[in-house]
This record gives C-alpha cells, structure tokens and sequence, in this order.
C-alpha cells in the first residue's frame, strides 16, 4: 500500500465481536503510514506468520493516545466494507499489539484469514 491508498478502521466496542462503523482513513506521511513487516528483528519474532503483519505508525498528536486498541480491525490491501455486512464482519486484519514510540503509536497489524460464502 502507498500514500494516498485508503483503509477504513472499525473500533472494537464493548461486548462481543461488535464495532464501530468504519472509519475511512487516508495514508499519508506524519498522519498514517502502514507498511509489510520485513525486518529481521520482525522474523525473528513473527517467524514465517512475518507475511501476515503490517506495521502501522501514527502520530500521537493527531490520533491521540488512547485511539487504538488491541482487537480493533482493519480492512487492508483494498479491502472495503459493504453495506450488507455488520461493523467489521468482513475486515482482513486486527491490531496485535500498541506501543508508544516517543511521538508516534506502533501497530502491529495481523492479517485475519476470512471465510468466504462459496456461490
């Protein structure tokens, strides 16, 4: 995904497997940026599931500290939410973790394994 893509954020809310509507969010330097994991560090620690993580940054200032959450789901690579759906039923990746770098918010992103209705 490059700078300008857009991917829509669903908050987890309280209860189970319930979220918020999407939320469309524009990738862009200093606000949102989101990028395959491939470091050596990463494989390390996410072995061969590495294909399956993205690492988000995100400035505190703009987001806030408390924004995002662990379990809060995404829909990634071009993925977009229908209307015939519930609030995250069809997203493709959740928040793993949240850390705070000096200023900015780490996400590490999982890619989930959705089940398609056959036709």
């Amino acid at each position: 995904m490059k700078f300008g893509d857009k991917i829509y954020y669903c908050k987890k809310e309280k209860g189970i497997d319930t979220f918020a509507a999407p939320k469309e969010i524009v990738l862009a330097p200093n606000y949102f940026s989101l990028q395959p994991s491939k470091s050596a560090m990463d494989i390390m620690v996410y072995g061969t599931d590495v294909e399956n993580i993205y690492i988000a940054l995100c400035p505190i200032d703009v987001w806030g500290a408390k924004y995002f959450k662990k379990y809060d789901r995404f829909y990634l690579d071009y993925a977009e939410p229908t209307d015939d759906e519930e609030y995250g039923e069809r997203a493709n990746a959740e928040i793993k973790s949240v850390s705070y770098q000096n200023l900015f918010i780490r996400l590490v992103i999982r890619k989930l394994v959705i089940n398609q209705e056959e036709d």
